[in-house]
């Protein structure tokens, strides 16, 4: 139990919030929804990479967080790119927030700053 104890007090330490980095990061998002996923494109319009984005799921039930990668086959959502990402629809999806990431040595930072919103889920 002590080591348990012990790795997730170090994972907390790497995570970071705001940091001067988070001011060369900028997404947007664009989404719309089928009958079973939700495809979002995110553009990053920074002159940072963004190494992950953690995505809110607002539902009539609930708020979901998931952690999406985008360091698939080694490649980052580089700046002036867009990359589209498909989700399973868990039902009713009226609201996405976007939060970047970024990744700096053994650093998460998560720039809640840069927040991006999307309120109007159409279909596709």
């Amino acid at each position: 139990m002590t080591n348990y104890t012990r790795q997730t007090t170090e994972d907390v330490k790497k995570v970071v919030y705001n940091e001067e980095e988070c001011n060369y990061i900028s997404l947007d998002i664009d989404a719309c929804s089928t009958d079973s996923l939700i495809l979002i494109n995110f553009s990053n319009r920074g002159t940072l990479r963004i190494d992950k984005i953690l995505l809110r799921l607002h539902s009539q039930q609930n708020v979901t967080n998931i952690e999406l990668n985008m360091t698939k086959d080694n490649k980052t959502l580089k700046p002036e790119r867009t990359r589209t990402e498909s989700i399973n629809d868990t039902g009713n999806i009226y609201i996405i927030d976007a939060i970047p990431i970024y990744i700096k040595g053994e650093y998460k930072i998560v720039c809640t700053n840069k927040l991006s919103t999307q309120t109007n889920i159409t279909k596709c």
